[in-house]
């Protein structure tokens, strides 16, 4: 019978592939500064999602496959820190209402053994987004256990091995759902789904784009 997404895979194949959603990074520090790398994730042989990354060493002419993190994980995101590591942060595909992530040493092309950040609460599942921020790595979502909502950003200043909150862009109650974070003249721009409640009838009414003053982070 047909899969979720299409057929499933052949042995050794991919069944599905997609990117993001949120924007992808240029490398800016050695190993492979200047490489393009864009956040993805697939269904794999065994039916099961993984994340993964894609990456360019020639401004986008061509693409090769990275590395996929070894535990379920789907909607990703990626940053790169201070120390030119890659961080890929991802939905967790085992419903442990926590982020699933992983660290790459060598520009993407392949991931150390993933783990559970337990620090970054999620809705059991959804979207988020990294960005980096001077020397501190910022992450995006709805911050609750139990309903997308509360959309928060959160702070790390030691390459994620401790967060706080930062801001609260959309308060609890109101339905906040995917998000992506920019820089706006040294503010951070925030694009996220809104809602004026958690309840169906109201989630995903508007995409609303707030600016979150960047004063607390320099």
């Amino acid at each position: 019978s047909k899969g979720r997404f299409i057929d499933p895979p052949a042995k050794g194949d991919w069944g599905w592939t997609g990117l993001g959603p949120v924007h992808g990074i240029v490398k800016q520090f050695e190993p492979y500064k200047g490489r393009i790398i864009i956040a993805a994730r697939h269904l794999a042989e065994n039916s099961k999602t993984y994340s993964h990354v894609i990456f360019s060493d020639d401004n986008g002419e061509s693409w090769s496959i990275g590395g996929s993190l070894n535990l379920k994980s789907t909607e990703s995101t990626v940053v790169e820190l201070p120390n030119g590591h890659i961080m890929m942060n991802s939905r967790s595909g085992d419903s442990v209402n926590a982020r699933t992530a992983g660290i790459s040493k060598d520009g993407g092309k392949t991931f150390d053994p993933a783990y559970i950040d337990t620090q970054l609460t999620e809705p059991s599942g959804v979207q988020g987004s990294l960005l980096r921020f001077g020397d501190k790595i910022l992450f995006s979502n709805p911050m609750s256990t139990t309903a997308r909502t509360m959309g928060s950003i959160r702070v790390s200043a030691n390459n994620g091995r401790k967060w706080r909150l930062y801001a609260t862009y959309s308060p609890e109650g109101q339905f906040s759902g995917y998000s992506d974070m920019v820089r706006v003249e040294g503010d951070v721009g925030v694009l996220y789904e809104w809602g004026p409640t958690t309840e169906k009838k109201d989630a995903h009414k508007e995409i609303r784009f707030v600016k979150v003053s960047g004063d607390g982070l320099r």
